[in-house]
């Protein structure tokens, strides 16, 4: 997934299968908690950006990749 529009509409997928019983409850929570912890990376992303920006040279080796 590259966005959170790609995020969303696999939120909403696993929602119509849980609705249509091609899911069930245990599978489509375990889908949920692996989107929810993806969006928890992006969260940690996000504020690790913003210390960056505040403090000059600041820089975690972790969490360098290339984008």
């Amino acid at each position: 997934m590259k966005n959170i529009e790609e995020v969303r509409n696999q939120a909403c997928v696993i929602l119509a299968d849980l609705r249509s019983g091609a899911l069930t409850g245990k599978d489509a929570k375990e889908m949920v908690n692996c989107l929810g912890k993806i969006i928890s990376t992006v969260t940690v992303e996000i504020k690790y950006g913003e210390l960056c920006a505040s403090v000059p040279g600041t820089s975690i080796p972790f969490m360098e990749y290339d984008k």
